[in-house]
């Protein structure tokens, strides 16, 4: 956080930046999908992992980790009303053992802490902590 601010309820603060979903994900598909006479004319991977704005998958072979947030930068004003704890990564895993046989595991990671901030009615952005500070407003004598 800029300056080791500790926002209070209602407090007015700057933000420099934003998060919003990264749009990247990845998709399983079951022995029952991949043996479909369709399938048999290409090869479908187990697990791919999309890219967003990507047409085509790469397939995941052993670990892969990607970003569930992309951060925005945007200078905007607004009120703090709290904060929240989410993953910002999503891994996908292969897993090949004897009791559960081979399977992948997707999972969200690397959890952090973003502050909650209302920025106009009944609109809020979620703002990473180190891009808040607080906001002086001089109000004008009249």
């Amino acid at each position: 956080m800029a300056n080791e601010l500790k926002p209070c309820f209602g407090q007015m603060i700057k933000c420099s930046a934003y998060i919003k979903h990264s749009g990247n994900s990845y998709m399983l598909f079951t022995d029952d999908v991949r043996n479909t006479p369709f399938s048999k004319e290409i090869d479908i991977p187990m697990c791919s992992y999309w890219e967003n704005g990507a047409s085509v998958g790469a397939e995941v072979e052993d670990y892969h980790e990607c970003e569930r947030f992309s951060v925005i930068p945007k200078e905007f004003s607004g009120v703090y009303v709290g904060t929240t704890t989410l993953n910002s990564k999503i891994s996908a895993e292969h897993h090949d053992d004897p009791y559960s046989g081979e399977h992948y595991k997707i999972e969200t990671r690397d959890p952090k802490k973003y502050a909650i901030v209302y920025y106009a009615s009944g609109k809020k952005r979620l703002v990473p902590l180190e891009n808040i500070e607080a906001w002086n407003r001089r109000w004008k004598d009249g």
